[in-house]
């Protein structure tokens, strides 16, 4: 019978040295394995998660943005706790065809950091350019019909804390996750602006109307807590039940679903329908550049196009000028 040596349980006797020894012990265990055809179990990687789910929080990276890579990570550690090439591979050849190009992007960016995080600290896993680098095809994003956001924003039984949220959704198009995080200290309705906290942690001033202010002012009046958006069981409002709070009214109303997201995208295609500025929109939305808002919104954004096309069609104006010989 062939010799076995586990790498992770080994290791495991080891875990008071730092990273660069543990990996200077794995170098020379594998060597030694070579020469006496031993096998070697390799290292499981599952009990590095909970690390790098920290320090992807110390880095800034938002509660959403931790729990989406980490599940894309464990689905792969779920089937290969110890991924070689082949076996990642294998996964994404597996992967490929069940899922959207976004997602697996996602997954791509996810495992990168997963297996970067690994390599700073010496621990031996697949290296990051091992893998695949899909083609992202950005999806078209699907703003809801003005009257049906209309009809939401007029139902005469929403609560005073799901007006106002609905109020700053539409009216500024910040993230949910940014809007369930004021605080007081974070909303001037005399300036008319609020304070939000974005990706990275970087803060934005974005301005609100005096119908939003109003509705925040209603909504800080029902209550005492910290929190704008406060819970009943947690201190801010869940994004969950938020959401879910939507949906309910959505039915009630009589419209197709509409996400806190598509608010965003609400937001962004009107403004820009209207001709606003794109870098107010691109500043207001947090995104890093313009050229993001623009490649996000205005190339995907049919009625934009269509008044751009009817406005500067050489045809019309062609003929327009013909009819006025």
């Amino acid at each position: 019978m062939t010799p076995q040596i586990d790498l992770t349980s080994l290791l495991r006797q080891f875990q008071a040295l730092d990273a660069k020894h543990q990996v200077m012990i794995s170098d020379l265990i594998q060597a030694l394995a070579q020469k006496t055809d031993t096998v070697v179990i390799p290292l499981d990687l599952r009990p590095y998660l909970a690390p790098w789910k920290q320090h992807l929080a110390n880095e800034g990276k938002s509660p959403y943005t931790i729990k989406a890579y980490s599940y894309h990570v464990c689905r792969l550690l779920d089937a290969f706790p110890s991924p070689s090439a082949i076996e990642l591979d294998t996964f994404f050849t597996f992967l490929a065809p069940r899922v959207k190009s976004a997602t697996l992007f996602q997954y791509v960016q996810a495992l990168r950091s997963f297996f970067i995080y690994l390599a700073e600290r010496g621990i031996p896993s697949v290296p990051a350019d091992a893998l695949p680098t899909p083609k992202y095809v950005a999806t078209r994003r699907s703003a809801p019909a003005p009257e049906d956001v209309a009809k939401l924003l007029k139902y005469p039984k929403l609560s005073p804390r799901l007006r106002a949220l609905l109020f700053i959704l539409v009216d500024s198009g910040p993230r949910i996750s940014e809007v369930l995080h004021l605080r007081r200290a974070d909303v001037d309705l005399a300036r008319l602006n609020i304070t939000v906290l974005g990706k990275g942690r970087k803060e934005r001033t974005i301005p609100i109307s005096q119908t939003t202010a109003q509705a925040i002012s209603d909504l800080l009046a029902t209550h005492n807590s910290n929190f704008v958006f406060p819970g009943r069981m947690s201190l801010s409002w869940p994004a969950h039940r938020a959401g879910a709070s939507i949906k309910t009214v959505c039915k009630r109303v009589g419209i197709p679903r509409i996400t806190p997201h598509q608010f965003r995208h609400f937001f962004a295609t009107q403004a820009i329908n209207a001709g606003a500025n794109i870098r107010s929109v691109s500043e207001i939305l947090g995104h890093q550049t313009p050229s993001i808002t623009l490649d996000v919104y205005c190339h995907t954004n049919s009625e934009l196009n269509r008044q751009q096309h009817a406005a500067h069609s050489p045809l019309s104006r062609m003929l327009d000028r013909k009819e006025a010989e």
